[in-house]
């Protein structure tokens, strides 16, 4: 989210094969027992040769129990109440049957209730990774944002602490969802995003 605000354009993969073990079809939240993952279940595609854009959601059965563990994380948070109908027909209402169509939903409503500037594009064809090196106008960050990576000397984005549900029983939470931090600080979302750009990312590692 905070590359919106470092950059004119930023725009979304739309022709890379799925990535197994990545952000693509889970997330993170904070709920009382710590961090919970939040995983989408796919009907295929749990292999790295298929376009994203073909990989389907098995079913609707984990859609209701993530808006419930969603609204047991944040149901006592300041802005829940604001923003909970906006969240909530992702979940509760009418679901894309494809992947990348329910997170490129997600991340339109999201980059809206953040107040993030710009729109959000998608890519016309695929480049590689040695491509994108060969393009300084680009700064290729399709792999730097994973579970198993911390982000911060690629992204150039450091978190900033700001006050979380459950931070008295297991202290700041970063690395969560972007849920996460338009419930517990609302409008001062995008001011919290912009002090965490304090590092410029690493050129060498596109």
């Amino acid at each position: 989210m905070a590359q919106w605000l470092r950059y004119e354009q930023v725009y979304l993969e739309a022709h890379e094969n799925y990535q197994k073990g990545s952000y693509r079809n889970r997330t993170h939240i904070i709920g009382g027992q710590g961090v919970q993952r939040l995983s989408i279940p796919l009907r295929s595609g749990k292999h790295q040769r298929q376009p994203i854009q073909q990989v389907a959601i098995d079913g609707d059965d984990w859609r209701r129990p993530h808006w419930q563990a969603i609204r047991s994380a944040y149901g006592r948070s300041p802005y829940y109440e604001h923003y909970a109908p906006y969240i909530s027909p992702l979940y509760l209402g009418r679901a894309p049957e494809l992947l990348f169509d329910w997170n490129l939903r997600l991340l339109q409503v999201l980059h809206r209730l953040l107040q993030l500037p710009g729109v959000i594009a998608t890519t016309g064809s695929y480049r590689s990774a040695t491509a994108m090196e060969r393009d300084s106008t680009i700064v290729d960050l399709r792999a730097a944002i994973h579970p198993k990576r911390t982000p911060t000397l690629v992204t150039g984005y450091r978190p900033v602490p700001y006050a979380q549900v459950f931070q008295e029983r297991h202290g700041f939470v970063s690395e969560v969802s972007a849920l996460d931090l338009l419930f517990c600080a609302g409008p001062e979302a995008p001011g919290i995003l912009q002090r965490g750009l304090v590092v410029q990312p690493d050129s060498s590692r596109k």
